[in-house]
């Protein structure tokens, strides 16, 4: 990509969007492309194809998509599914009728099966479970990790899939049905802290291990791959480290200054217990993880704190 570069960011006010708008600008790329839901409705072919004529991108991050936590896969299956499907197939077709140079896919942990505590590589994909909560969104990723590779395979279009581990960051949806792990903990504490609660009550045993990984680190993965990738069309992007949900919500604790007791309900559910990513493929390419978990939830809670007092 050159400076001058066309580049699209679909997705740009989510957090992995946001986080590659900021550090593209940061980069000195100034010919940056954004469109909010309400101007631009990726489920729709036409407009997405009327946009990419008129816009002509040179470069896509796709970092749109319907997400959620589990109460909210739970009550809206079919839409995790349809609307996620929809857009990743509209962004592609758009994008290769108008010879996008380089295209880039945000893709989910969940594509891989489930139980390895010793990391997923690449060539692992598909091998998912598609039974349960998760099997909707799961779907909906796996697809367009598929349509990426039969794009490259049938036209030869330049498609390249990340596959991020448990993120989090600035603009998660904190205080909502679609917030992740890290976000409801920080949440569901600074809440109990303001109450002046005896005690927070956190989903499952505690047990259950995540692998969790800064917005913006994503972010400059994402745009090192977009700039470096040459052979490999797939990589891995995680921290390295697996967290159990324990330790992880003692740090949310620690960082938002709770003072309570944290009770572990195992009666509830708590996913898969281990969903852990190989990311050798991208640390051979040369890029390697930044940003700390600590310093991560203490940057996201002061970004969520700072906007709910403006």
């Amino acid at each position: 990509m050159e400076k001058q570069s066309r580049i699209y960011v679909a997705g740009h006010r989510g957090m992995a969007g946001s986080a590659i708008l900021g550090k593209l600008q940061d980069e000195g790329y100034e010919n940056i492309i954004v469109r909010p839901h309400s101007g631009l409705d990726l489920e729709n072919l036409e407009a997405t194809i009327s946009f990419f004529e008129s816009e002509q991108p040179e470069y896509v991050f796709f970092a749109a998509g319907l997400v959620g936590g589990i109460e909210y896969k739970r009550e809206y299956p079919l839409d995790m599914l349809n609307k996620n499907l929809r857009m990743i197939m509209n962004i592609l077709e758009a994008s290769w009728r108008c010879q996008v140079k380089g295209f880039l896919n945000i893709g989910s942990i969940l594509l891989y099966p489930k139980g390895n505590s010793e990391g997923f590589a690449e060539e692992e994909i598909g091998k998912t479970d598609l039974e349960g909560i998760d099997a909707p969104y799961t779907l909906a990723k796996l697809a367009g990790e598929k349509l990426c590779e039969y794009y490259r395979m049938q036209y030869g279009f330049p498609a390249i899939t990340v596959i991020p581990c448990n993120f989090f960051g600035e603009h998660a949806p904190i205080g909502s049905k679609k917030a992740g792990v890290i976000p409801a903990l920080i949440e569901r504490f600074d809440a109990a802290k303001e109450r002046n609660d005896r005690e927070v009550v956190v989903w499952g045993s505690g047990n259950a291990c995540r692998e969790f990984l800064y917005s913006q680190d994503l972010a400059d993965a994402c745009i090192y791959v977009m700039k470096n990738a040459k052979e490999e069309f797939v990589f891995n992007v995680g921290s390295g480290t697996e967290i159990s949900i324990h330790d992880a919500a003692m740090t949310v604790k620690d960082v938002v200054g709770y003072q309570g007791n944290v009770v572990f309900d195992s009666g509830k559910p708590e996913g898969r217990m281990h969903m852990r990513l190989n990311s050798q493929r991208l640390n051979d390419l040369g890029w390697h993880v930044k940003t700390s978990f600590e310093v991560a939830v203490k940057n996201t809670y002061l970004w969520w704190k700072s906007g709910r007092q403006v």
